[in-house]
């Protein structure tokens, strides 16, 4: 009985066999990574990777649950507990293996979802209480609403920026028009965190959109 559960996981097998079970209750509502037989599905399930690095797919326990529901026994389903807090430090080459694995384009963005970027990352920076000056307790950093997107030479592009006490208009996110996305280059590891977070939460929110319309 003890592979079927722990801490931390449960499989699949043990909620077909104990649906209505006070343990398979409990984990309503929880976030989570699926694991089948060749590890924990990267974000949109494209591939595979391992549970805790920023390229792993985390959403409640509900729909993972309904991800695998076609899966047989030899899958070895398991759903395991995920936190964002536990991760470690995500760097911008993980971002960008994020958007690149989701099978997202530039031709997935509009206004609209720019704008939830926007506010993922916005909501990240007030957590982070970065850049908090001096007899202050609260952090300053923040995105600013305006979106800069055009089609320039080297094809189509967006940029958004943020600020903080002493600055007004710094990179946050750039998608340049050959492809290449910029994270905050002016900033070093720490404070590019909320920018790389709100990212990922981002493409993960785009997928799951993309995965309902089809």
């Amino acid at each position: 009985m003890s592979k079927l559960f722990g801490p931390d996981f449960i499989t699949q097998k043990y909620l077909r066999r104990y649906p209505n079970s006070l343990r398979a209750k409990s984990w309503a509502g929880v976030m989570v990574h699926i694991q089948t037989e060749n590890g924990v599905w990267r974000i949109g399930g494209h591939g595979y990777t391992w549970a805790g690095k920023p390229d792993a797919w985390i959403i409640p326990f509900e729909d993972a649950v309904r991800h695998i529901d076609h899966c047989g026994p030899e899958k070895m389903g398991k759903f395991i507990r995920a936190s964002v807090e536990k991760r470690s430090r995500m760097t911008r080459d993980e971002a960008r293996a994020i958007w690149k694995a989701s099978g997202l384009t530039y031709a997935d963005l509009a206004l609209g979802n720019l704008q939830s970027l926007r506010d993922l990352i916005n909501a990240e920076m007030k957590q982070s209480d970065l850049f908090a000056p001096s007899g202050r307790t609260g952090g300053t950093y923040r995105m600013n609403a305006k979106i800069d997107a055009d089609i320039g030479t080297d094809g189509w592009r967006a940029a958004l920026t943020c600020r903080a006490y002493y600055f007004k208009n710094r990179e946050a996110v750039t998608f340049n028009g050959g492809g290449f996305i910029g994270f905050a280059g002016w900033s070093d590891e720490v404070n590019v965190q909320p920018v790389l977070i709100g990212f990922s939460k981002w493409i993960e929110a785009l997928v799951a959109t993309r995965r309902a319309a089809a």
